[in-house]
């Protein structure tokens, strides 16, 4: 009995160890969601904002065409970047995005799809099914910097441009409030012109150089927001992952005390009993 008693003990310290932990991991998550959040709502009323600017540029100026706006016809190969977390502990966030991209390489054929790899989830699960990856870019723990910004955007452009490839695309998962995973494949290059009615605009500057630079502008836009997208789904998909956690070993703690408290009454019981019966013993 002794035994099971302190096997007990300790199974209660090593619950109460973990739900500290639990609680740190959602701490953390949620800090880095309300940071992430300034950046992901300002991104996206960027992207809106250059995006009807970019609509409306094109509609006085159909005849434009931008290196970043041709499909190559000389070749069927694509490149995909895909977004996954740095580690998991975050429901089924990764495996969500994960299978979406490999239905995306089925379909497209293995040998026609090149892959950039964020997220050390990405990588090994691509490496391990010997997929080929053009790049990998690891260890940025849901947090964009401005330099791995710059040189996310540098791989893709200068990939696209390089006429290897016919078409960009990235597979992400679109932050939701609802907290309902879904991985999005979204097309970013070639960039495609809508058609819409002609709106008169007076351009200060060169015409060219203004469209040039807002193409390029626009697909940057577009790149940062899926990422911030992304790790915004991502802590928000662990903080509800936590807290299922920590509601289960809450659960187990509070299973486990009342069976140490049972064992340790039962114990002070019998050796109650076991006195009294001593003492009749003695006096008999």
């Amino acid at each position: 009995m002794p035994q099971s008693i302190q096997l007990l003990k300790k199974r209660i310290h090593s619950v109460e160890s973990a739900r500290k932990v639990i609680r740190a991991m959602e701490m953390v998550s949620s800090a880095k969601l309300r940071r992430n959040e300034e950046f992901f709502n300002a991104s996206h009323r960027y992207n809106e904002k250059i995006s009807e600017i970019l609509n409306n540029a094109f509609s006085d100026s159909m005849d434009f065409n931008h290196p970043l706006m041709r499909e190559n016809k000389n070749t069927e190969r694509v490149l995909l970047c895909v977004v996954a977390g740095d580690m998991g502990l975050c429901g089924s966030y990764n495996n969500v995005v994960l299978r979406t991209a490999e239905d995306f390489i089925k379909k497209n054929g293995k040998e026609e799809v090149d892959i950039i790899a964020i997220g050390k989830k990405t990588a090994s699960y691509f490496k391990r099914r010997g997929y080929p990856l053009t790049s990998a870019i690891l260890g940025m723990n849901g947090r964009l910097t401005d330099n791995t910004n710059r040189e996310l955007n540098q791989i893709i452009i200068e990939s696209f441009l390089s006429g290897k490839f016919k078409e960009f695309y990235m597979v992400y998962t679109n932050f939701s409030s609802s907290l309902k995973l879904k991985a999005f494949v979204d097309k970013i290059l070639p960039v495609k012109k809508t058609s819409k009615a002609p709106v008169d605009i007076i351009f200060e500057s060169e015409k060219d150089t203004f469209l040039e630079e807002l193409v390029l502008g626009f697909v940057k836009s577009k790149i940062r927001l899926a990422i911030l997208s992304a790790f915004m789904a991502e802590h928000s998909n662990r903080i509800f992952a936590m807290k299922s956690a920590r509601d289960n070993a809450d659960e187990l703690h509070r299973i486990l005390v009342v069976d140490y408290n049972k064992m340790r009454q039962a114990g002070i019981t019998r050796e109650v009993i076991e006195l009294i019966s001593s003492s009749e013993n003695l006096k008999g």
